[in-house]
């Protein structure tokens, strides 16, 4: 699932959630990996998350499904169309 990167209360990152949210599926887990030390933390605690990062200083999601992750993206538009390729996975 959905991995936002940047500071919780921005506004492209409220933006992300708040489409995040619109979901229904129990099997979905969303992680908001924040940017420096608490950024760091989610990091060490769940070890994929690590190479997801931050682009050009926006929100930045990245889409998982099993073992494999899409290339991230800042695109609502393109956020919901790889959420709807993942339903029923």
């Amino acid at each position: 699932m959905g991995a936002p990167t940047r500071e919780p209360a921005a506004e492209d990152t409220q933006a992300m959630l708040r489409l995040l949210a619109t979901r229904h599926d129990p099997n979905d887990v969303v992680v908001l990996r924040p940017p420096g030390e608490a950024g760091a933390a989610v990091a060490e605690a769940i070890p994929y998350t690590a190479s997801h990062v931050q682009i050009d200083g926006r929100a930045t999601v990245y889409v998982c499904s099993g073992f494999t992750c899409t290339a991230p993206t800042h695109s609502l538009q393109q956020l919901g169309a790889l959420l709807a390729e993942t339903d029923g996975k």
